[in-house]
């Protein structure tokens, strides 16, 4: 990776792009990344003279697996592997769309050696580290893993992940996966709570266009989890949300989940699915939030928009931030949840 401080004088909107060593001129792009994301991505749009720099041609050829690193002024906010390339032919030119992964990605799409398929007796920590650490994707843990599973298996399917895998098991314990900016692997938990960030309002001089589906299909009344333990014991648990009608009821299973946990998985399931539902995108007009901070998720903004339904000033969570780039705009597109809780089994949601 190059020297972080060959960076710290660039201009804070100046992205750059390191493509195995050497800087890419980018004319256009865009990247994401989210509290919930476990291989966030970007990409980027360079014009391309086919032959004119043999380095540039071996670089992004298919099978290159090149390394990259982007940077958002002197900031490195994604540490990547170009998997995929579009070349484009128009009257003005030939470009070249590079699409990279983090290096995470590899955990998206390998599935668990059969040797590790079941673990027994040991906590989220030793099994991320089991199979992230090990094999050079450091694992940070923001909230307490929890209690151990007494068996995780992992699914024999052929279809199961290792990030599936590592997902599935957390959310048992009430936390989300993602990636950090060199590749690490991240487990924690959305923030309820904390000082706001920046104020978003509609109209405004943060934010820009605005618009918003809202789909009460993908809401539940009830939550119910089952599973199976290892001694073939049944167990259920339920979670409620109260603002949906009775009739509408969803079932999942559970089967790493003990006693002492189903409730727990019931709620996470609860609160996973409500806040795709509940969740909005909102276009902001800079990178940066009030206090010069690029925009992070699981972060509190204040919104009011009554065109997305907030009518009054209202306290969410940014799940997701996409930045996109061309010669002649920058924008940031926050995805928003509210701030959801469980009390008792059924779910509430903060307010300002």
């Amino acid at each position: 990776m190059p020297n972080p401080d060959r960076f710290k004088n660039k201009p804070k909107h100046q992205v750059t792009l390191i493509l195995d060593g050497r800087e890419l001129p980018v004319t256009h792009g865009r990247f994401a990344y989210g509290i919930d994301v476990m291989a966030p991505s970007y990409n980027a749009t360079v014009a391309w003279t086919p032959g004119k720099d043999l380095w540039f041609d071996k670089a992004t050829r298919r099978g290159s697996f090149a390394d990259s690193e982007l940077y958002i002024g002197p900031e490195l906010v994604c540490t990547a592997r170009l998997y995929a390339r579009n070349n484009t032919i128009l009257s003005d030119g030939i470009t070249k769309n590079l699409e990279f992964f983090s290096v995470t990605a590899d955990l998206v799409d390998s599935h668990i050696p059969p040797q590790e398929g079941e673990i027994r007796h040991s906590d989220l920590k030793q099994i991320a580290e089991l199979l992230c650490a090990k094999n050079g994707f450091p694992v940070t843990f923001k909230d307490s893993p929890g209690d151990p599973f007494d068996v995780a298996e992992a699914k024999r399917d052929g279809v199961e992940t290792v990030a599936k895998y590592l997902q599935r098991l957390a959310s048992q314990r009430g936390l989300f996966v993602s990636s950090d900016e060199k590749g690490g692997v991240v487990f924690q938990k959305a923030i309820s709570s904390g000082k706001p960030v920046a104020r978003i309002e509609y109209l405004g001089r943060t934010a820009t266009e605005y618009e918003a589906r809202f789909d009460d299909r993908l809401r539940y009344a009830k939550y119910f989890v089952s599973s199976i333990t290892g001694d073939g014991e049944a167990l259920n648990a339920t979670a409620t949300d109260p603002q949906v009608p009775i009739s509408r009821q969803i079932l999942f299973e559970a089967n790493d989940a003990d006693a002492k946990s189903i409730q727990g998985a019931a709620e996470w399931r609860m609160l996973r699915l409500e806040l795709e539902a509940l969740s909005v995108d909102f276009p902001v007009s800079d990178w940066f939030d009030v206090n010069g901070e690029l925009w992070k998720p699981n972060t509190i903004v204040t919104a009011k928009a009554p065109v997305l339904d907030i009518p009054d000033e209202f306290s969410y969570v940014v799940r997701q931030v996409e930045f996109a780039w061309s010669p002649t705009e920058r924008v940031a597109t926050l995805n928003l949840v509210p701030p959801l809780s469980v009390e008792g089994g059924k779910l509430k949601a903060g307010t300002k």
